[in-house]
């Protein structure tokens, strides 16, 4: 029913839902027409911004009115300021109408969905997958009919929720649905801004508008009265209606000065308000405010606790203050709710919670409502909190369990739980993003308390941390004198846990003395671990490390991880995989990226399988694998920027720039080194440096330009492993230029690394043959070829092929010349590598061969793709179905199909069948 305010005989302040739209005209009429091209597939996201009584939420009313009148799907959810703490409260209250639609999205989108929500048990997904599936979800609606989105008060939607919002706020252009948010300025962050469409900022009204709106929302005020509203109401719409209500023709001495906030004023027009209702409705307000996210019953028995019967919240409805809406009783504004809580007497507060706890059968409001009613340090209390902090966990809502972790320590009552929960408090805030917290957390947590298990937990944090953010952490040194405090024996899994964190850090050279190096080494051999253990498989993978024998089977190892993956394991397996590819075996460091990534996206970990595929981008295309790197690295570019994760970002575009520098696309090339210099900021990390400069130098040798790629591949020096391949580079641009040196110093880099790889055998003898006399330079170029027949190297094959049939038509030896450029023309082909390809195409030419036609057809359609539709277009070359391709990508399957539609376009399919042919079979399955 809907409440009926009385009437003052001299104002009548009863709101009117056209009033807060007075001098709004332009903007009502700016969303409207968002509406509409929503209607046509042209989806926006709209934040308004404003104080409160504005007229956000009248703005918004009036949009979800006039989209209800065109038969639209309206999907809503309100911010409360008790809600924060329930992850995914939200979004569940969003997409409740469309959750019969799940069966429609991909399995994982699906299950993502289900286990946030609490419907179903599982592993929770990283929030991108759940961010996709909710686009998934609105997708499947609006094709259909159009979607209004509505968040009211996103300022102060629970933080899970929050991200989702914000995700789906830059991607909804191309749909029939309209987001349509309201924050208040001072609690929104540039961030949020930046993720919309567009940002209105509601403005006070005019003088003119305000006096209009004030004349009818209280015609009898006298002139004195109406002009000190006038001025206290500042054009704010509520205000001129509230302070007018509680005016007269004198001041009230209230207490307020003309300097106090108009929100302060409004609070204390509303509490004026509530003070005139019986002392029984004034309480019966109060455990509504508290109560504000329960359901209606819950609030009616928390009050019934109190003496409270359901008559008394009669005044309040019919004086227009609450009403009972979606089985909850809701304030007509938020301003009301807070003047309640901010006015009451702390003791009745403390009783209202504990009613409150009482009658909830929801552990987390029970454990909230307990927090708050005046307990101090308290066990029971604690595990409860403790236990909804696990579950907000298993559910993927880490930012909220953090907080809940935090508060469990602070009602704990021993030191020991207070520090191991506020080690626990600082991982969550860690898997949250939020690095600063995270930290402070842990060194609270080790101040406290020197445990086994505290310390363990607060060194896994930091040492995370360091490797992600770049945040200090315990030298290997330290973590070595850790490991001997965990566990009796030498076989203690957390030990060689710890062990392996200090393998990594002298592995990345962050400590490199050769005394702790030595010390590591020797405790990990010296710990026994029963084979095929978890424990087993760290400590082996950290003597790897260490420079030891790599594992004979990462498969079996991967198996192992995967029923007990840690939070540590990606990294220690980036590392495993860095350390294959030091031994310059590339197909084994690629099986381990490969065999990690089918890890981590089958668990739904998106950023660890987003630095995977990165990684295994960049050896794919060392290995002369063009196309699979190049996919890799598109599908790490893409993810890492829905995920923020900028290095693996600027890794990516640095490793697709040199693909597009190896077959010669200069504009593709150039675009992506600028990408992944704004990625990687001021300060890139070394590998991201070497790759981009690798990446110049190819420009500069396609170009003909040796001097500037000496300059180039001198800057791979930088990172190591980096320079061993591209220093292969070295010879071609040196011999031109008359400065063998650095390709002497190479080829002694080069001629050490123990029992180097085919590949690696083919790049030193061709590097000797440019530089040897001519009586030895086909005896090296012979063996380069050898050697490259017995590798997958063929672009490499392709380049030593051009080089001696360059050298041997210069020699006259024009037959054998044309054998070898006619091998290194087909190899670039093979690759599309266009620009070598049309140097052997012309070297052909010069040794008298007609048929030198390069075959471009595939290429040039390629080249009309964007890389996201390439990606696309090759996994349905592979036979993939449109939502197999979603999950595979971490797009909604209808964004896929936008994509294919659009590749069909451009190539001239009608059928998937078609692609191949047009498109060729692109990169293999991963």
């Amino acid at each position: 029913m809907e409440p009926v305010r009385p009437s003052n005989p001299m104002t009548d302040t009863s709101p009117d839902p056209t009033d807060a739209l007075v001098g709004r005209d332009t903007e009502l009429a700016l969303l409207l027409d968002a509406l509409s091209d929503a209607d046509h597939a042209t989806g926006a996201a709209h934040l308004l911004l404003g104080d409160a009584g504005i007229g956000k939420t009248a703005m918004l009313d009036a949009v979800t009115e006039a989209a209800h009148g065109r038969g639209a799907l309206v999907l809503s959810c309100r911010g409360m300021r008790m809600r924060s703490s329930v992850g995914f409260a939200g979004l569940h209250e969003l997409l409740l109408p469309v959750l019969d639609l799940l069966p429609a999205l991909p399995q994982r989108q699906r299950a993502a969905i289900e286990i946030a929500f609490g419907i179903a048990d599982g592993t929770a997904a990283d929030r991108l997958v759940t961010s996709i599936a909710t686009l998934s979800l609105i997708e499947e609606a609006a094709s259909t009919r159009t979607v209004l989105i509505v968040v009211d008060d996103l300022q102060w939607v629970d933080p899970s929720t929050a991200d989702i919002v914000l995700f789906l706020a830059s991607r909804l252009a191309g749909t029939r649905a309209l987001l349509l948010a309201t924050a208040r300025p001072e609690t929104g962050e540039p961030d949020v801004e930046a993720s919309f469409t567009r940002v209105t900022a509601l403005t006070p009204l005019g003088t003119d508008d305000a006096g209009a709106l004030l004349a009818r929302r209280a015609p009898e005020l006298s002139p004195t009265a109406r002009a000190r509203v006038m001025a206290q109401s500042q054009g704010n719409p509520l205000a001129l209606g509230e302070l007018a209500a509680a005016a007269g023709d004198e001041p009230r001495a209230d207490g307020l000065t003309a300097r106090t906030p108009l929100t302060r004023r409004l609070e204390r027009a509303f509490l004026t308000e509530t003070l005139a209702l019986p002392d029984a409705t004034q309480r019966a307000l109060l455990v509504a405010s508290i109560g504000e996210d329960a359901p209606a019953f819950e609030v009616l028995a928390a009050a019934a606790r109190l003496g409270l019967g359901s008559e008394s919240f009669g005044p309040a409805e019919r004086a227009g203050l609450v009403r009972t809406s979606g089985g909850r009783i809701r304030f007509r504004h938020p301003l009301i709710s807070s003047s309640v809580h901010s006015a009451a007497d702390p003791e009745l507060i403390h009783e209202v919670n504990a009613a409150l706890a009482a009658a909830t059968a929801d552990d987390l409001r029970r454990a909230r409502y307990r927090a708050a009613s005046g307990l101090g340090a308290d066990e029971t209390l604690a595990r409860e909190l403790e236990d909804v902090a696990a579950a907000s966990s298993r559910r993927g809502a880490t930012s909220e369990s953090a907080a809940l972790w935090r508060t469990a320590a602070t009602h704990s009552p021993g030191t020991a739980d207070r520090a191991r929960r506020l080690a626990y408090a600082g991982e969550m805030s860690r898997q949250a993003g939020a690095s600063a917290s995270a930290g402070e957390l842990t060194a609270e947590a080790e101040a406290l308390s020197d445990d086994a298990g505290v310390r363990l937990q607060t060194a896994r944090t930091e040492w995370m941390l360091a490797l992600t953010v770049g945040t200090p952490a315990r030298s290997a040194a330290e973590l070595l004198d850790l490991a001997h405090t965990l566990g009796a024996t030498s076989a203690s899994a957390s030990r060689v846990e710890v062990l392996v964190w200090a393998a990594v850090r002298c592995y990345l050279r962050v400590d490199d003395s050769p005394q702790v190096h030595d010390a590591v080494r020797a405790a990990l051999e010296a710990s026994q671990t029963a084979e095929g253990t978890r424990a087993d498989v760290v400590r082996r993978i950290g003597l790897a490390l260490m420079g030891g024998r790599p594992l004979d089977d990462v498969g079996r190892a991967i198996e192992v991880l995967r029923r007990d993956l840690g939070e540590t394991d990606p990294t220690l397996l980036n590392c495993l995989a860095f350390a294959v590819e030091d031994t310059t075996d590339l197909e084994a460091a690629i099986g381990v990226w490969s065999a990690e990534i089918d890890l981590f996206h089958a668990t739904g970990r998106a950023g660890d399988e987003t630095v995977g595929l990165a990684g295994r981008s960049v050896a794919h295309v060392t290995a002369n694998c063009l196309a699979e790197g190049l996919a890799d690295a598109e599908r790490a570019l893409h993810i890492s920027a829905d995920l923020g994760l900028a290095v693996v970002g600027a890794l990516a575009a640095a490793n697709a720039a040199r693909v597009h520098a190896a077959r010669g696309d200069d504009v593709r090339a150039r675009e992506a080194l600028a990408s992944s210099q704004a990625l990687g900021g001021d300060h890139p990390v070394p590998r991201v440096v070497a790759l981009a400069e690798w990446a110049q130098a190819t420009l500069a040798l396609g170009d003909r330009r040796p001097e500037d790629a000496l300059a180039h591949l001198a800057r791979t020096e930088i990172n190591p492993p980096i320079a061993l391949w591209a220093g292969a580079d070295l010879a071609e641009a040196a011999v031109r230029v008359g400065r063998t040196e650095p390709v002497e110093r190479w080829l002694e880099v080069a001629a050490a690394v123990p029992d180097p790889s085919a590949h690696l055998r083919m790049l030193i003898e061709r590097s000797r043959a440019l530089l040897a006399a001519d009586d030895a330079v086909a005896a090296h170029f012979t063996a380069a070829i050898d050697h490259g027949a017995r590798s997958r190297a063929g672009y490499d094959l392709a380049r030593t092929h051009l080089l001696y049939g360059e050298w041997l038509r210069r020699h006259r030896r024009i037959v054998d010349a044309r054998e070898h450029l006619f091998a290194a023309l087909r190899g670039f082909e093979a690759h599309g590598a266009t620009r070598w390809a049309e140097r052997a195409a012309a070297e052909l030419r010069a040794a008298g061969t007609v048929d030198t036609r390069v075959r471009g057809d595939v290429a040039d359609r390629r080249a009309a793709l964007t890389p996201q539709e390439e990606l696309v277009a090759d996994l349905v070359t592979r036979g993939l179905t449109n939502k197999e391709i979603a999950d595979q990508l971490y797009l909604s399957h209808r964004t896929v199909g936008a994509h294919l539609r659009s590749v069909f376009t451009k190539v001239g399919a009608t059928r998937r069948g078609q692609l191949v042919e047009l498109l060729g079979s692109g990169a293999p399955a991963p």
